[in-house]
């Protein structure tokens, strides 16, 4: 199995495990997610699970634009 980030927004993948066999939840740490955040965070597709998260540029410029977009309206 592949483990991959990516992120959502400029599909970058930030970083790819193989990972032998099977790993449960738990190990990942994914328990700690509700069943909404696993529906918007991870994708299973064949032998990839893909974990989404924003790469630093994303959230640099997103901050950058919420600032912004901010000063504008207020």
């Amino acid at each position: 199995m592949n483990l991959v980030y990516r992120c959502p927004q400029c599909q970058k993948v930030i970083d790819q495990l193989a990972v032998p066999g099977e790993i449960d939840d738990e190990a990942l740490g994914f328990n700690v997610l509700t069943a909404e955040e696993r529906e918007d965070i991870i994708e299973v597709e064949e032998d990839n699970t893909y974990v989404n998260v924003v790469c630093d540029e994303c959230a640099q410029d997103y901050a950058a634009n919420q600032t912004l977009y901010n000063t504008q309206i207020h």
